[in-house]
């Protein structure tokens, strides 16, 4: 019999279930936006250095943070399937994803810091 401050392990699997749900539709949404978000800031950010703007350190902002979304979310899916198979707790994967972002985030902004010349 278990006590009433500890979960059974059916109410266990169903929040962990739904949690893992939500976090990774906040992070497929949140990827999404925020790929679009930067890809028209890094557009609007080069716009004030004429001459010494380095073009090819933009391609590569762009890059980098489309690939750390494709990234996330093939992580997020990935780990959510492995763990769903091997029951373990798949709530670790979306909040792995996120981190997978926020690095990939993290780079292309340094990336069009360089195109901008700083």
């Amino acid at each position: 019999m278990t006590s009433a401050a500890e979960p059974s392990g059916k109410h266990r699997h169903t929040a962990d279930l739904v949690a893992s749900a939500v976090l990774s539709t906040l992070l497929l949404l949140g990827g999404f936006a925020l790929g679009y978000i930067t890809l028209f800031f890094f557009a609007m950010s080069t716009d004030g250095c004429h001459e010494r703007c380095r073009e090819e350190f933009v391609g590569a902002a762009f890059t980098a943070q489309w690939l750390s979304v494709g990234l996330a979310v093939l992580v997020n899916a990935g780990g959510v399937i492995y763990a769903a198979v091997k029951e373990r707790p798949m709530v670790t994967w979306p909040l792995i994803g996120m981190g997978v972002l926020t690095v990939g985030t993290i780079i292309a902004f340094q990336f069009i810091d360089k195109a901008m010349g700083n």
